[in-house]
């Protein structure tokens, strides 16, 4: 193997996100459910199979997808089975916004209101920065 290829090969191992100990608890449960749901044993082979395909997830993104899979699902969920089902989810969260909770006012402003405010908060900016400024 040449310098380039084994370079090529250290930079994509590097890569490679190494699992957090929650991933692997996550896989861990989620592939014993899938084998006593699905009645099918998961080989050492299977379970480096399925981290390596699934190590870009979090364990959050992970529990999500298997839990989705599992229940959409009427044969064993293979690695590519998971992905979708994250990807499912992914889209389908999208336009929900996961911020601070947002504000809900019972009065609305008019537009008089809304200018003398704006006012209001432009005397207050400039005497806070003058106080500021003599510091």
């Amino acid at each position: 193997m040449d310098s380039q290829q084994n370079h090529s090969m250290n930079s994509e191992a590097k890569n490679l996100r190494r699992p957090s100990t929650k991933f692997w608890d996550v896989l861990r449960k989620h592939l014993a459910v899938f084998s006593e749901h699905y009645r099918q044993p998961v080989s050492e082979l299977s379970v480096i199979a399925y981290a390596e395909d699934l190590a870009d997830l979090t364990a959050e993104q992970l529990n999500a997808a298997c839990t989705e899979a599992r229940r959409t699902s009427e044969f064993m969920p293979v690695s590519a089975t998971i992905r979708a089902a994250h990807e499912k989810g992914r889209k389908k969260n999208e336009n929900i916004y996961l911020g601070p909770p947002l504000l809900e006012y019972t009065e609305k402003l008019t537009a008089e209101e809304r200018e003398e405010a704006i006012k209001e908060c432009e005397k207050f900016t400039s005497a806070f920065r003058k106080h500021v400024d003599r510091r």
